[in-house]
């Protein structure tokens, strides 16, 4: 018994003199680092992307870094090896900064690193984790300085940091308001553990939409009430590195195999198990397929089979949108299947953004089958909607559309200025992005077969 009051009371001795430290330390920072870093601010903003390592954030930097700004990929954990290199991110904090045992030597390291990031950059974008001291522990267990969080847009402003934010996915999700409950199945399969962390989710969700001065999502519009611009999808590849191969495979699957490629990070969210029934069942009748399923292979490797071997990528059947592995797909001039039919997502995108352009064939469990059977045996719609997934590809995901689109946040959060962000991809807008380029054109009709073409390609076969 006398121990455990011991134990009690030194509990709350450190937890009081961790608190106390805190306040001084935001002290400090409000009244005398703070301001010193805001008197020193440049016209043309210095950029981070970060601070999670998320491989998009090296394309934005990359590009922006291209258009003249001085931009990096900063990280304060290290990287996922699976599927990312170390040289994929310009700054690692943690080696930098290395890290201290103990909760208040902890808090000391992280307000260095705060130090660190508003000296060195104007303009933050981040997720819904935050910067340096935001709550990733929901994500990463080791993580003890959740409580002060709540801090860290006022402290970084008080700097004079602006701050955009747009979540990845981890940091976004809360179960219960997924709208789709097939996509929210598919989540409890790969990630059943973020399904009890959900307070800690909405609350950082709601922080961040309040507290940023640039909030978008693209897709990932469930139980939110914010967004000042729409793009469908704002993540973007190197369309120079990720290329078509210069000529289109002939096979049709009687003539010689297809190859069909798949790269699941987690089946249960791709809807995998479908795709490989399917394949199976092609196979059955006689259809010839080189069915590839790629997984936790390094980037390079994969890079490789898109670029030299694949006619037909895959994405996913569950979950609405597509990701990196579909414009990466889009960029090598592929025909991509995904499902792009969740009406929750997809009709306001259509109305205010750019997904009618989109040349991906739409495809859900139930209706794989046939449209995968489609595309394997007329090589010739295979090479029309390849052609035009690359056209796509180099307009809404190249890194010109990532300078555009940050170029424009930086003008109204940085500069002041008075630019429309929420209709920049309004397809009826003469001043939007999308009519700054041709549009693209393809045989699709929101992301189906039109019936008669579907006729005529079944009569032919």
């Amino acid at each position: 018994m006398l121990k455990t009051f011991f134990h009690k009371l030194s509990d709350l001795y450190y937890a009081v003199a961790e608190t106390l430290v805190f306040k001084f330390l935001v002290f400090r920072w409000s009244f005398f680092q703070a301001p010193a870093l805001n008197r020193n601010r440049p016209a043309k903003p210095r950029l981070l992307f970060g601070t999670m390592p998320i491989i998009n954030n090296k394309f934005w930097a990359q590009a922006m870094r291209e258009a003249g700004y001085e931009a990096k990929s900063v990280t304060v954990y290290g990287h996922f090896e699976s599927i990312s290199d170390k040289q994929d991110f310009d700054v690692y904090l943690n080696e930098i900064f290395p890290e201290k045992k103990g909760r208040i030597a902890e808090i000391k390291r992280r307000f260095r690193m705060m130090h660190y990031v508003a000296r060195e950059f104007d303009v933050l974008t981040i997720s819904c984790i935050g910067a340096v001291l935001g709550d990733s522990s929901y994500l990463h267990q080791d993580t003890h300085i959740e409580k002060y969080a709540n801090r860290e847009a006022f402290l970084l402003k008080r700097a004079g940091c602006k701050i955009v934010v747009i979540p990845f996915g981890g940091d976004f999700y809360r179960y219960s308001e997924i709208n789709n409950l097939s996509i929210r199945h598919a989540f409890q399969v790969n990630y059943p553990a973020l399904a009890l962390r959900e307070r800690k989710v909405r609350d950082r969700v709601q922080y961040w939409v309040e507290q940023a001065d640039v909030f978008f999502s693209g897709f990932q519009i469930d139980g939110i009430g914010r967004w000042d611009l729409l793009p469908f999808n704002m993540i973007i590849t190197d369309t120079e590195r990720w290329r078509p191969r210069g000529s289109y495979s002939a096979h049709d699957g009687i003539s010689g195999p297809v190859v069909v490629v798949h790269t699941p990070n987690h089946r249960g969210v791709k809807g995998t198990e479908f795709l490989v029934k399917a394949v199976e069942e092609l196979k059955e009748e006689g259809i010839l397929i080189d069915f590839r399923l790629i997984e936790k292979m390094k980037n390079t490797e994969v890079h490789r089979i898109l670029t030299t071997e694949a006619d037909i990528l895959v994405e996913q059947l569950i979950g609405g949108a597509y990701g990196m592995s579909g414009v990466e797909g889009m960029s090598c001039g592929l025909a991509v299947m995904t499902n792009l039919e969740v009406e929750d997502y997809s009709r306001i995108f259509r109305r205010y953004s750019y997904l009618n352009e989109c040349p991906i064939v739409s495809v859900t469990p139930e209706s794989i089958k046939e449209r995968l059977r489609i595309l394997i045996l007329n090589p010739a719609l295979r090479e029309e909607l390849g052609q035009a997934a690359r056209k796509y590809a180099e307009k809404y995901h190249a890194h010109r559309t990532a300078q555009y689109m940050f170029g424009k946040i930086c003008e109204r959060a940085w500069a002041k200025k008075e630019v429309n962000l929420i209709d920049m991809f309004h397809p009826l807008s003469p001043e939007s992005y999308n009519n700054s380029l041709p549009v693209v054109e393809h045989p699709l009709l929101e992301n189906q077969l039109p019936g008669a073409l579907m006729n005529k390609l079944r009569r032919s076969v």
